[in-house]
């Protein structure tokens, strides 16, 4: 899936919204956009066009729609921040020049650590580690995040439950990181000594990370019962569809949002796709 097909699956359901309840009120822009320029280009290969979109002004009609619908209030923070990334996407705007930067940290996983983006609130970024060497990044870290980005699309496509995944981009850890995550870690103590010691020597250095979505996991006030119905349903559908080496469980890969009460699974790497959905 090319960025302006991500483009158009964020905005798409906004604008059925809009067309079905305040048509005479859809942003002139938005009808161009949705009506004209994706149908036309959204099948474009990028790599060979791209310079050719940008010359017919498609990235100066994306910023006005991005504008206009922030402007009319129509887009939700969560929505209004991952167009931003899309677009920055498609223009190619993070270059060692204009990169994003690490925020807060928020956790760690077997093989990544993940922090909010410091530009986006709403949106984090996982970077992976070397697993022999944690202050040194995965060399093969850009291909692990782009296979990631390809099956996280797929699985959103036909109807998975996981987060949006937005792209994969060159971070920068601030020039002071080392001083914040050491008052983080006194504060929270969220991060083992074995991963914090390390992680402090990534200050002022740049890595490949996936933007994507933050799922705040949030446990309070729900019933076990409601859970596991949750995830029975979701983990059914995922078997049903013929994916194997599904490695999601109660407490290992799955999140779970209150305030979308729905359950997302994540960590999907080695999740077996069939090809059917693949060659979609």
């Amino acid at each position: 899936m090319n960025t302006l097909q991500q483009i158009e699956q964020l905005l798409l359901p906004i604008w059925n919204k809009l067309y079905k309840k305040d048509k005479e009120n859809i942003p002139k822009s938005f009808i161009k956009l949705m009506t004209y320029i994706i149908p036309k280009y959204k099948d474009a290969n990028f790599d060979t066009f791209i310079w050719k979109l940008k010359k017919r002004g498609i990235i100066t009609a994306l910023r006005t729609v991005q504008i206009d619908l922030i402007e009319f209030g129509i887009l939700s923070i969560n929505e209004e921040e991952s167009l931003g990334v899309l677009i920055d996407l498609f223009n190619n705007d993070s270059s060692k020049n204009n990169l994003y930067t690490t925020g807060q940290f928020i956790g760690y996983g077997a093989h990544s650590y993940v922090f909010r983006l410091r530009e986006y609130k709403n949106l984090v970024i996982k970077i992976p580690f070397n697993e022999f060497n944690f202050d040194e990044e995965n060399i093969n870290a850009k291909a692990i995040l782009e296979k990631e980005l390809e099956i996280g699309n797929i699985l959103k496509k036909i109807g998975i439950s996981v987060p949006r995944y937005l792209g994969v981009f060159q971070v920068k850890f601030p020039e002071y990181f080392d001083k914040t995550i050491e008052r983080e870690v006194k504060r929270s103590k969220i991060i083992p000594y074995f991963l914090w010691k390390p992680l402090k020597k990534n200050a002022g250095k740049i890595r490949w990370g996936l933007i994507m979505e933050f799922i705040e996991k949030d446990l309070t006030l729900v019933s076990t019962k409601r859970l596991e119905y949750l995830y029975r349903n979701e983990l059914k559908k995922v078997l049903t569809m013929g994916i194997n080496n599904v490695d999601a469980y109660m407490d290992h890969n799955v999140l779970w949002s209150r305030k979308n009460a729905k359950i997302y699974f994540i960590d999907f790497e080695s999740w077996v796709i069939p090809k059917k959905f693949l060659q979609k």
